[in-house]
């Protein structure tokens, strides 16, 4: 007679969806084999990866190993990349020749920097998606530093990461002796435009009084070794150049023969794809809407929540009960503008002030800690 084998749940990504799916199903159902794959080795509290790369200090702080924290939470972590999806055979293949099988999977790979086709971008622009990342900027701050003179910074995109990273950087280089000169280039005629009215002036304002020249409705249409030219024309020279321009859906979504929306992966309420009742997505690389139908926002509360509904939803499915639905809509908001200003937006209601930052703070310690 055949041994009956334990469920096993793939997860492909191990940020904030992916690894709250990991730790809730191992919790949920500790018979199941869980396995992780992501290409990274370590995972990072990306909303202190602003703070860090801003400051030019290492990761090591906001960082901890996705090996250690497979040991720890008893799931199996493959530092390696999925490269294609049988869904017939419901295996996934990956990067350095694994073949892993699966009952469910869960699809966390999130989003990727969208360069909007933007002429030398690619070659002359740093983005701010990944550890590697922050470490590269913050090497780059400090070398410029060494030379003595004063620093010419411009950051492209005036949405939440790009405030929130102009902001850090800032306060820091007010440290760090005077002259330096830091534009922000944003191509809506506000900061933040999926955000109210009220915190995207809240924002503008206090990049403004941090000596930051928002330049609104300008769009850059080059990127340089040493600067940027508008699409009017006009061209400003930089020693960094910081691109924030927003997310795309990841090309490799097309390649698992998914149903996707404008590129993302389509789910249904429950997270699950309409073509397989066993795959879930959640996380940046989803296209969830909340109740009037409008795309959520790509927040790390929205990300934790998917992932560990997708994870509850696995197990109601394994048990035979109902599933659950996912809400996007009643998910706060928290951002820094600076190292001792934040704002929650929850609800209509905007709080603000260094109890906020420092809450921002304390939560991210106590999530890691806890990993």
């Amino acid at each position: 007679m055949e041994e009956k084998r334990n469920p096993t749940a793939v997860i492909i990504g191990a940020s904030f969806a992916g690894i709250n799916a990991a730790l809730t199903l191992k919790r949920l159902e500790p018979g199941f084999e869980v396995i992780v794959l992501d290409k990274d080795d370590c995972f990072t509290m990306m909303p202190a990866l602003y703070e860090t790369a801003a400051r030019g200090e290492g990761n090591a702080e906001i960082s901890v190993s996705l090996a250690s924290v497979a040991k720890k939470h008893g799931f199996t972590f493959f530092h390696d990349e999925a490269v294609f999806v049988d869904r017939k055979k419901r295996r996934v293949n990956t990067r350095n020749g694994e073949k892993i099988s699966f009952d469910y999977l869960v699809i966390a790979i999130g989003a990727r920097t969208n360069y909007y086709a933007v002429e030398g971008v690619e070659k002359h622009a740093l983005n701010l998606k990944r550890r590697q990342d922050g470490e590269k900027i913050s090497e780059r701050l400090r070398l410029g530093l060494l030379r003595g003179k004063p620093l010419k910074i411009v950051v492209c995109g005036g949405g939440m990461s790009g405030i929130q990273f102009t902001s850090e950087l800032a306060d820091w280089l007010k440290g760090q002796g005077g002259g330096h000169e830091i534009r922000l280039f944003h191509t809506a005629p506000r900061l933040a435009s999926e955000l109210p009215e009220e915190f995207s002036e809240l924002a503008r304002k206090s990049l403004e009084r941090k000596s930051v020249k928002v330049m609104l409705n300008t769009p850059v249409s080059r990127v340089m070794k040493k600067g940027v030219e508008t699409t009017a024309g006009a061209k400003h020279d930089a020693d960094l150049v910081l691109w924030c321009g927003g997310n795309k859906p990841p090309e490799a979504l097309a390649k698992t023969g998914l149903p996707l929306e404008n590129g993302y992966v389509a789910t249904n309420e429950f997270l699950q794809s309409p073509a397989e009742e066993r795959i879930f997505a959640a996380g940046d690389c989803t296209a969830v809407k909340t109740h009037d139908g409008k795309p959520a926002y790509q927040t790390v509360w929205n990300a934790v929540l998917e992932g560990r509904t997708a994870a509850q939803n696995i197990s109601r499915h394994f048990r035979g009960r109902p599933l659950i639905p996912y809400s996007a809509s009643n998910v706060p908001i928290v951002f820094t503008l600076g190292r001792n200003y934040g704002v929650l937006y929850y609800k209509g209601i905007m709080l603000t002030g260094r109890l906020v930052a420092w809450l921002k703070r304390f939560v991210e310690r106590t999530y890691l800690n806890a990993l």
